[in-house]
């Protein structure tokens, strides 16, 4: 029976240290996702996209792997931006003038294009609010010539008359001649 609570003895304490191991790993884990989650806080900040989306993170994760791994990598990759930016930077300032001088010209354009649409715009609605008072004194006008016309015609015994036509934009005056001998 000694030998049963020595060994109860021994599992009992066992299971302690397991125990405290566990909470060990336990809290191991947790730090570990914790930094897991910080990071693809930091990523998701930095991308604009997170990185444990199932449809863009592995994309995101691929293009991460692209990029350089070590310090000599990084640092090649640095090289080859410096000397593109300074290849920028060496510009013909006659070049930038130029670009600088249709730039301004292009902005010109576009004010002067928006008073021609503006004056357009100003031009139409006064054709508007004019074309009925004309238009109606031109069909007033009209009728009268019709009316002198078809009597002309008549003495003549034919037929004639003139007519107006008015489309959305357009009046045009039309004579039309019947020319029918009247029995």
């Amino acid at each position: 029976m000694h030998a049963d609570t020595s060994q109860k003895a021994e599992l009992e304490e066992e299971t302690k240290y397991l125990q405290s191991q566990l909470l060990e790993l336990s809290a191991e884990v947790k730090k570990v996702r914790d930094a897991v989650k910080k990071a693809n806080e930091e990523v998701t900040a930095a991308c604009g996209a997170d990185v444990t989306d199932p449809v863009k993170g592995p994309d995101i994760l691929e293009k991460f792997a692209t990029l350089p791994n070590d310090e000599e990598e990084i640092e090649n990759v640095e090289s080859v931006l410096r000397l593109r930016c300074q290849g920028i930077a060496n510009i013909d300032e006659s070049i930038l003038e130029e670009y600088q001088k249709y730039q301004r010209d292009i902005a010109i354009k576009n004010e002067e294009l928006a008073k021609l649409e503006a004056d357009a715009a100003n031009v139409e609605k006064e054709i508007q609010t004019i074309r009925p008072r004309w238009v109606n004194a031109l069909k007033e006008l009209i009728g009268k010539i019709d009316n002198n016309f078809g009597e002309f015609m008549q003495t003549m015994q034919y037929s004639g008359e003139v007519y107006l036509y008015e489309g959305e934009k357009e009046v045009c005056l039309l004579l039309l001649f019947f020319i029918f001998p009247n029995h």
